[in-house]
């Protein structure tokens, strides 16, 4: 969604921007992108110097004025092959606050001292990822937050709450919980599902999980043999989030490590009571927000937590979420990130 947004809003700033997809495919959500007014490029990742040859003839062919990284995977050398195709500018956001250990984090480092002798800017989403970098990789960033769409995802009105809860097939009273992510193991969707066979019988609650990846399978066999079929809906990735948001009683973050994620935003923009955890990246929502119920990672502590929300009346805890969902909209502008992103690709050379 934040991609989509701001495919409208380049423009206004004089800048032309475009996607270059290095996946095995270019995506699900490509059609999305390219929809909304994106021009989406694919050319897939391979681990051989041919790769990079193909990246710096695109590179030059194009023209760019400039080259923003978000991948960690093989960055520096996606900012030495920009570098030599003659690229002006190159920024590269680091998303998360990645906990590397030992020899890999070393070559982190170094990698990212070299990049910066090089004139590569690197750019934080967080003031938790920028402080992670600085402590452990010795690694200055500048500050720039993610943003989303503060006149879509809005609270909701009861009639839209309750057409929302229809739309995704909620019935009676029941106790809806909802993430939004990937399947990557740092999402913690298996504390998440190990939490949810510890409750209670009697509780009449669905889980929609939204999103795919990487441990998808093993997430759905755990649903099988923990008997949990009737009570969790696997929905796969969609281009439209807000209405089980909408629908929530509960959106659920336990997650490892995070930057500062869009999904969670999105959430607490929305007003749906939220459960986080304590984690890199996830913290930094404190500043801004009251209602949030903090848990750790692990399935006995997200299962507290579920039910610790679960005991709230809905009225106080929508009194709180919309509270919240001001601090937001005050807080992640749109408008103030692509500025500041702008005046940044004019500095570099």
């Amino acid at each position: 969604m934040m991609l989509m947004l701001s495919a409208r809003e380049w423009p206004k700033y004089g800048v032309t921007a475009e996607i270059l997809s290095t996946g095995i495919t270019t995506g699900e959500y490509a059609p999305t992108l390219q929809q909304a007014g994106w021009r989406v490029h694919h050319l897939p990742f391979r681990k051989s110097p041919g790769f990079f040859f193909e990246l710096a003839g695109f590179l030059r062919r194009e023209g760019y004025d400039a080259v923003h990284i978000h991948a960690e995977r093989a960055f520096p050398y996606f900012a030495l092959t920009a570098k030599a195709a003659g690229i002006p500018r190159i920024v590269r956001t680091i998303h998360n606050a990645f906990p590397f250990s030992g020899g890999l984090r070393r070559r982190r480092t170094l990698q990212r001292k070299l990049m910066a002798r090089m004139g590569v800017v690197s750019t934080s989403v967080s003031r938790s990822v920028q402080q992670h970098e600085r402590e452990h990789f010795r690694n200055e960033t500048v500050y720039v937050p993610n943003w989303y769409d503060s006149a879509h995802f809005v609270p909701p009105s009861d009639a839209q709450r309750l057409a929302a809860r229809q739309e995704i097939g909620v019935i009676d009273d029941q106790f809806v919980l909802v993430s939004v992510s990937n399947c990557a193991p740092a999402k913690n969707h298996m504390g998440i599902l190990a939490a949810l066979a510890m409750l209670p019988s009697d509780l009449n609650f669905r889980y929609f999980h939204v999103g795919r990846g990487l441990q998808e399978s093993a997430e759905r066999e755990f649903v099988s043999r923990n008997r949990l079929t009737e009570k969790v809906v696997f929905s796969g990735q969609q281009s439209e989030v807000r209405k089980f948001l909408w629908a929530a009683d509960c959106f659920l973050m336990p997650s490892l490590y995070e930057g500062i994620p869009i999904a969670g935003i999105e959430a607490l923009g929305s007003a749906t009571t939220t459960l986080m955890s304590a984690a890199p990246g996830l913290q930094d929502f404190r500043q801004y927000c009251q209602g949030i119920s903090w848990t750790g990672t692990s399935p006995k502590e997200i299962y507290e937590g579920i039910i610790k929300i679960r005991n709230i009346p809905q009225r106080q805890r929508r009194d709180v979420s919309i509270s919240d969902a001001a601090a937001i909209k005050e807080s992640f502008s749109m408008p103030h990130s692509l500025q500041a992103f702008i005046k940044l690709y004019a500095k570099v050379s």
